[in-house]
């Protein structure tokens, strides 16, 4: 498995603290100082992670401010059995369907796929030993753009 760049794994681990609302909307990230010295990086491999986090919408960024977790309004879907058989039929992903149906805008993304070691709460729901390689796929929800 090839070596994955520093900034990389530093925006997956705030991206999961967003995700986990470890990082709540509207909240002020560390400064880029702060994230450089809890990384043991430079400010730069910082700002190329801020970046990331930054072109997916997951944070807005301003100098003199700095970086804050985006507030976002909560897209729910209507997952029963019935609504799901109704959008199935239209050949499109239940997401881009139902986006669809509530006049919206949707598409999906595969922004990339890995082979890493499961995290241990992941491979004790799966059923694996710790140790167990998994194939993770990133995707990328978009409404509106």
């Amino acid at each position: 498995m090839a070596a994955e760049a520093l900034f990389s794994r530093i925006a997956d681990d705030l991206r999961r603290q967003i995700v986990t609302g470890e990082l709540a909307p509207g909240e002020r990230l560390p400064t880029e100082h702060d994230l450089a010295a809890r990384y043991s990086t430079t400010r730069a491999t910082v700002r190329k992670a801020l970046a990331v986090l930054r072109s997916e919408g997951r944070i807005d960024s301003s100098q003199g401010s700095g970086s804050y977790i985006k507030r976002r309004a909560p897209i729910l879907m209507q997952s029963t059995g019935a609504v799901r058989r109704s959008r199935r039929r239209s050949g499109a992903p239940n997401f881009n369907a139902e986006m669809t149906a509530r006049g919206l805008e949707a598409r999906q993304e595969l922004l990339r796929v890995d082979t890493i070691t499961a995290a241990p709460e992941i491979a004790a729901q799966l059923g694996l030993d710790e140790d167990t390689e998994v194939i993770v796929g990133r995707l990328m929800f978009t409404v509106e753009g």
